[in-house]
């Protein structure tokens, strides 16, 4: 299933890069989507969408009630009022488990990085102005000095915002204004550096183990109402400049944020071998979305006993924060060797796209699988490497493989997928599953489950899911409900 338009179960085959194994789309969304909640279901089969929209949230999730039955939701954000214009308006304070893990999970994706700095994407907050049309997205992103005993300086900080829509770039402006909030910090007093009305950054020093914040405020206006309904997303950079004993280095980090919400359709459920799908649309996927929260947002309206809620490989990562911008990987020896032993159209045959599994299962993993593919393939055996390097060796997209703007990135799989899969059924009742699919299943039979729960039957699921319902293309319908007849 396509995992890159807002999400999809399923990977691109298209002009992107293939893996040993099939391909996930990208997706991504807001700290709650902007979705539509899912209504009953039309005559012949449709399922329709009621005009309200609303806001799902990052709360706590898959703590399940002292007498067994299913978790409690978290209480919602405020959130977008229908129709073409929107109001958002959760709170900073609103993101809590999810966000909270954040810096956990980026730590899983690259490591320690050599200069000590690790920047999170933050919580987000939207509002739209409706007599300038102007939507502001605030963000409250960390820096965390992740060296046990080195100081690090932060001496550089400055953002830029690009927004993808369907029109032409001059019909919408979009600015970025980025200020220091070390009264947040937890190493040196505030006193040492304070804010300048100019947006100069004045450098700053963070202490082994130490963190400090930083507010963004993104305003993109539309200049027409045709503009603002072309909207798609945008795409924040943070460029900064660490300072320490490791010398002077440039870095950044990225993120994706939707702009829209998934339009007013109906769904129709497709007719397969002993079974039924339903491709669901969401907003584009990001690392504010809680894949819990989500299902049950977009899919558990439509859903009947006994139904199956999967949802790609790649939206799942994304939600993770698994994605990272080249510019942000450092390609070693190994990497610009270990690449050269793959055809072309694998992820891993560039030296970024080698380097981003290095980061994350270690080089002396990467090493090993490389010397024994060279030894398989004197043998006449292929696919040791991805054998020996595991799972994520075969679930790495490099760019191209997933749904603007996230072509741009490298996106790993995701992990604790099982813990995944148990949090949707305790939160939504629902049976789910995650799964890598696209295209090239029709005719390769391969369909990946990655983590599903116990009541699934796989084997049905696998045949049910072979024609990828969810789409290669940019359909933006990461879910595929799988009822069985």
């Amino acid at each position: 299933m396509r995992a890159g338009s807002s999400g999809s179960a399923a990977g691109r085959a298209g002009p992107g890069r293939r893996g040993p194994g099939p391909r996930g789309r990208a997706a991504a969304a807001v700290p709650g989507p902007w979705g539509r909640r899912a209504g009953p279901r039309g005559p012949g089969g449709r399922a329709r969408r009621p005009g309200r929209a609303v806001l799902g949230n990052l709360g706590n999730l898959g703590r399940e009630k002292g007498d067994g039955a299913a978790a409690e939701a978290p209480a919602p954000l405020s959130g977008p009022q229908g129709g073409s214009y929107m109001t958002f308006s959760p709170a900073l304070e609103g993101n809590t488990a999810w966000g909270a893990g954040e810096l956990a999970r980026l730590r899983n994706v690259a490591g320690a990085p050599a200069h000590g700095l690790v920047v999170t994407r933050g919580s987000w907050e939207w509002e739209e102005n409706p007599e300038t049309g102007t939507i502001r997205l605030k963000g409250l992103m960390e820096l965390h000095n992740v060296t046990a005993r080195s100081e690090v300086f932060v001496t550089e900080v400055a953002g830029r915002a690009r927004v993808l829509s369907g029109g032409a770039p001059e019909e919408v402006r979009a600015t970025a204004a980025v200020a220091p909030r070390h009264d947040l910090a937890d190493g040196y007093p505030p006193g040492d550096s304070v804010p300048r009305k100019d947006g100069y950054w004045s450098a700053y020093i963070l202490q082994a183990g130490a963190k400090t914040a930083l507010e963004v405020t993104l305003d993109v206006t539309p200049r027409t109402l045709a503009a603002r309904k072309d909207l798609q997303s945008l795409v924040f950079r943070l460029d900064y400049v660490a300072y320490g004993p490791h010398g002077r280095t440039e870095h950044s980090q990225h993120l994706v944020l939707p702009l829209s919400s998934p339009s007013q359709q109906e769904c129709q459920w497709a007719q397969r071998e002993g079974a039924k799908t339903l491709a669901i649309p969401t907003h584009l996927l990001c690392h504010l979305d809680n894949p819990a929260t989500v299902a049950s947002t977009y899919a558990k309206g439509y859903a009947q006993p006994g139904d199956i809620f999967t949802i790609g490989e790649t939206p799942v990562g994304i939600m993770q924060g698994r994605y990272r911008h080249p510019s942000a990987v450092r390609p070693g020896l190994l990497a610009r060797l270990a690449c050269r032993l793959f055809y072309p159209t694998s992820s891993v045959a560039t030296a970024c796209g080698m380097q981003a599994l290095i980061d994350a299962i270690g080089a002396w993993r990467v090493f090993c699988a490389a010397v024994a593919g060279v030894v398989g393939r004197l043998f006449g055996k292929r696919g040791v490497f991805y054998r020996v390097a595991g799972e994520q060796a075969a679930l790495i997209d490099d760019v191209t493989g997933t749904l603007a703007p996230y072509d741009q990135f490298i996106t790993l799989g995701p992990t604790n997928a099982e813990e995944i899969v148990e949090d949707i059924r305790r939160y939504t009742g629902m049976e789910a599953a995650i799964v890598d699919v696209n295209d090239l299943s029709r005719r390769t039979g391969a369909v990946r489950i990655l983590a599903a729960t116990e009541a699934v039957d796989q084997g049905k699921l696998r045949q049910a899911l072979l024609s990828n319902p969810a789409g290669n293309a940019d359909e933006q319908t990461p879910i595929v409900l799988v009822r069985f007849e």
